[in-house]
């Protein structure tokens, strides 16, 4: 049963859409290499998602403060179990 209202649905479809686009991107960065117009569609996937990801915000009511939380928590363990941040 799905309880998810019309809009709702349809937001988190199109922001699993944006995010499996800026993966293929990301991947094809991986195989291919890095070059200014593999950088110029990264920029667009990325602004798409970061558009998608405040949209997930309005619509289901999640304030932008709770997430930032998440981030820092991640953040921390980035920190501490990966060379990101070195």
């Amino acid at each position: 049963m799905n309880h998810l209202t019309k809009q709702q649905q349809e937001t988190a479809v199109i922001a699993m859409e944006e995010m499996a686009e800026l993966t293929q991107v990301l991947s094809k960065l991986i195989r291919f290499g890095y070059t200014a117009d593999k950088a110029e569609h990264l920029v667009q996937e990325m602004g798409d998602v970061r558009l998608m990801i405040q949209l997930l915000h309005d619509t289901f009511g999640v304030l932008t403060s709770s997430t930032d939380d998440a981030m820092m928590r991640k953040q921390n363990k980035l920190m501490a179990w990966s060379s990101l941040y070195e």
